[in-house]
């Protein structure tokens, strides 16, 4: 997948929106609240090396449940989009999918900590998982879309990388989430196809290997006219209450 490619096109569709004068918010996962952002420097801290599957899913859960309750729904309820980059799909692609946790209890976990609140439209950014890795380590030119030298490796080879090799997260420091092996990443992909052919009518797929601003002329294609149409609806709704 392309998970962390999103920020970047989340970014891109929140600017975009508010030129357009529209009421529109972006936030993350994990954080996007002050107890939201404590529990991610858990999450992402090497020092944590010991941390178990069940564990991290239910910080995801915890953190995601004060997102929803602090800031999501209110923000709604006032006539905002709301942009969230990443949601709970994600836990059932990385915990459920790639760590092998029981799904129908993150079903019933995932229910509780988001009120039941399902996004309208979800974007998945897809990419072949040796390519993505080379991305995370610098080897990938996105903005030329030119394959170099390190594109060219093998899948074992980027497995060994990856075992040697963490990337960073944000602040610059090592991030414990990165210290996953390619087979991880393999299945967190296949996670998120099954999701999408179990809900084809919410899922749109882009094909996430070309430069960062050809891939947004196909989210942009995706997304306007879900929020055009949403904004027509909630436009008529309020004439018809006059």
């Amino acid at each position: 997948s392309a998970e962390f490619a999103l920020s970047t096109q989340a970014r891109f569709l929140y600017e975009e929106l508010k030129k357009r004068k529209i009421r529109v918010l972006l936030t993350r996962e994990v954080g996007g609240t002050r107890i939201g952002e404590q529990i991610r420097e858990t999450l992402h801290s090497t020092a944590n090396v010991e941390m178990l599957p069940t564990t991290e899913m239910l910080l995801y859960s915890a953190s995601r449940a004060q997102l929803v309750g602090e800031f999501i729904l209110p923000r709604l309820a006032e006539g905002f989009v709301v942009l969230c980059d990443r949601y709970v799909d994600s836990t059932f692609a990385y915990q459920g999918h790639g760590h092998g946790l029981d799904l129908g209890v993150l079903q019933h976990i995932s229910q509780l900590a988001t009120c039941g609140l399902r996004p309208d439209l979800i974007v998945y950014l897809d990419l072949d998982v040796g390519v993505g890795l080379a991305r995370r380590h610098h080897a990938y030119q996105p903005d030329t879309g030119e394959l170099n030298r390190m594109d060219q490796q093998t899948v074992e080879f980027y497995k060994r990388v990856r075992q040697g090799y963490s990337d960073k997260s944000d602040t610059g420091e090592l991030n414990r989430m990165d210290q996953q092996t390619v087979e991880f990443y393999q299945r967190v992909r296949q996670g998120y196809f099954e999701m999408i052919a179990n809900d084809p009518q919410r899922w749109r797929v882009v094909e996430a290997s070309p430069p960062s601003s050809v891939v947004y002329e196909s989210v942009r294609n995706e997304v306007l006219p879900v929020v055009d149409e949403w904004l027509n609806d909630s436009s008529e709704s309020e004439s018809g209450t006059d």
